[in-house]
């Protein structure tokens, strides 16, 4: 099916895991960096691609396929959201389906009653898949969401068990 972003489904043999930020650049830098430096400590390699959409990546990249995706947003801008509902539409119904999708809310701090905030819950909801918020502008901040975000990759493509989980969206 043409214009949608495949799931690995395998193992990489230059890699455990193959992990996709979709960001705008800002953000997306930043994640980015953040991963290398968590990864570095958990002694395995994982790949890390970026880009600003999914359509930038099936124009330039239609045969990347990935194992675990990362939407990063800035949730004091409406557009944002609204753009990563967009670009989840792309996927393939798996990475869903799995739970190889993460929401990252980059202000964090939010009391959860403005708009935005809101917003990023209904796509949460509609979705089902996992919001994380926090600071990145914050060392704390971006080092929760590294080590939160490759925790959950770690466990969905069964890392250290071996046995890939299957069953994630039954623990919602």
């Amino acid at each position: 099916m043409a214009g949608i972003l495949r799931c690995s489904g395998n193992w990489n043999v230059n890699a455990i895991i193959s992990v996709l930020i979709v960001a705008p650049g800002d953000l997306c830098d930043l994640i980015y960096e953040q991963l290398r430096e968590s990864v570095k400590e958990r002694g395995y390699r994982i790949t890390i691609h970026k880009s600003e959409s999914i359509d930038d990546i099936l124009h330039f990249k239609p045969n990347l396929q990935v194992d675990f995706v990362v939407f990063a947003f800035n949730g004091r801008i409406a557009h944002q959201i609204h753009e990563v509902e967009r670009n989840i539409g792309l996927l393939d119904e798996f990475f869903i389906i799995s739970g190889r999708v993460c929401l990252v809310n980059c202000i964090g701090g939010s009391n959860g009653t403005d708009l935005n905030c809101h917003a990023a819950q209904k796509v949460r909801e509609k979705y089902c898949v996992r919001l994380f918020s926090a600071d990145v502008h914050k060392k704390e901040g971006l080092e929760s969401i590294g080590s939160r975000v490759l925790c959950l990759a770690e466990a969905l493509m069964g890392v250290h068990s071996g046995i890939v989980d299957l069953n994630v969206l039954t623990s919602l």
